[in-house]
């Protein structure tokens, strides 16, 4: 899966708020992240399948060090 922005531009506010929300959610402890779906389905009014991406997505970017969790953005990641 790509984590990258690119081709996901267009959507980027979304993604955003998304993320914002998945790192809020986790930080409450409400669930455990792999049961996040359903709150990020029913928070966007989305399908199953788009909500599951979302979670994915934000793992992704998470473990690939793309997505900071406290400031709720993006970063760039350098290669050394």
């Amino acid at each position: 899966m790509d984590y990258t922005v690119g081709k996901w531009r267009r959507l980027l506010p979304s993604i955003i708020e998304a993320y914002t929300y998945l790192d809020e959610l986790r930080e409450s402890g409400a669930t455990n992240m792999f049961g996040s779906g359903s709150y990020v389905k029913s928070e966007f009014d989305i399908s199953e399948t788009e909500a599951q991406e979302l979670v994915l997505g934000w793992m992704g970017a998470v473990e690939a060090g793309t997505w900071d969790m406290d400031e709720h953005e993006f970063v760039e990641k350098t290669v050394a």
